[in-house]
This record gives structure tokens, C-alpha cells and sequence, in this order.
């Protein structure tokens, strides 16, 4: 039992682990990321902006340096809109959230510009688009390590120390096992 749980706890992981790769290799790109397409983004669709300031927000901003929604969506102050119009194109990249939140950690009630992803529904804060599948599957195969973690080598201890002491210590030895396993 102990054996064929090792086993399946080195295959679970390793499947986990192709899945974790899997979901950031096949996270959307970003269309915006090189700086001219966001010079023209933000020439015609942030007009309040100065040329100074649009060159400033090409040279500060951290959030056009993402390639993808996987790395876009770990900065606190970006999120991934998936439908950025820009000369009658829907383009996708990492945009910056507006600074005038109350907090920046707290990404479920950020303003946004609508200029900037027009439809609330593609702005994605947390989750990346098309990502589902990868989740319910990481979440299963979570799930399952667990269970064969618990039934094999999650026990293990416990039997370890209630047969390796001698009788007339077992009792404090078990103890004090507990307190530093526990």
C-alpha cells in the first residue's frame, strides 16, 4: 500500500506539474506588447493623455512588458482584456488598472477606463480566458493526490511511532513524537 502510494503521489505531481506548464504555455498572448502598437493605442484611445504622458506610460507602465495573461494577471495593478479595439481591430494585451482604487490588492472592485476594454466581460483580473479546463483538471488531480497521500504515506508516521518504542516508554515517546509531527 505504502509503494503503490509513493507511485501514484510521483505521478499525480508530475501530472500536475504538466498541467500547471501547460496552462501558462497556452495562456493568451498579448497583442499590444511591442511599444508601437501601444503608441497608437494610446494616441487614439487615451486622447486626455499628453504626448509626454504617453511616452512616460510606454516607458513606466510594467504592464505592457507581459507577454502573456498568465504573467499580466500575477501584477496586482493590470488586468487582460481580451477585446481592445484599436483601428477597427479587436486586439488583446495587459492593461493598467486605474490608480484611483482604494486598494490595489483589492481587484474586485478596480476601475477601469471603458476606453480601455470597452465590455466588462473581457477584462480578466484573476482567471485567464480559455482557462477552465486546465483548473477543473488541476483541481482533480489535487484532489486525488490528497486522497492517495492520506490513505498511504500520510499515515506512515503515526504506524512508525506506535511500533518502533519499547513498551515501557512508548507512552512518552509517542508524545513527544506527536508534539513534533503534529
Amino acid at each position: 500500500l505504502v509503494l503503490s502510494s509513493l507511485l501514484g503521489i510521483i505521478v499525480l505531481l508530475t501530472s500536475l506539474s504538466i498541467c500547471f506548464y501547460l496552462l501558462m504555455s497556452t495562456s493568451s498572448h498579448s497583442d499590444i506588447y511591442d511599444n508601437n502598437s501601444l503608441l497608437n493605442y494610446v494616441s487614439n484611445y487615451l486622447p486626455n493623455y499628453s504626448s509626454n504622458s504617453q511616452n512616460r506610460l510606454l516607458s513606466d507602465s510594467q504592464c505592457n512588458n507581459y507577454k502573456t495573461c498568465f504573467d499580466c494577471i500575477q501584477d496586482l495593478s493590470c488586468g487582460y482584456c481580451d477585446s481592445i479595439p484599436i483601428d477597427n481591430v479587436i486586439y488583446q494585451g495587459c492593461i493598467q488598472l486605474s490608480s484611483s482604487s482604494s486598494s490595489i490588492y483589492d481587484k474586485t472592485s478596480v476601475p477601469f477606463n471603458e476606453t480601455q476594454c470597452p465590455y466588462s466581460d473581457s477584462l480578466y483580473l484573476s482567471t485567464c480566458p480559455n482557462s477552465a479546463l486546465y483548473g477543473y483538471l488541476i483541481f482533480i488531480l489535487l484532489s486525488f493526490y490528497l486522497f492517495i497521500y492520506a490513505i498511504g504515506m500520510g499515515s506512515m508516521p503515526w504506524c512508525i511511532t506506535s511500533e518502533i518504542y519499547p513498551t515501557n516508554i512508548r507512552g512518552s515517546c509517542n508524545s513527544l513524537t506527536t508534539s513534533v509531527i503534529g
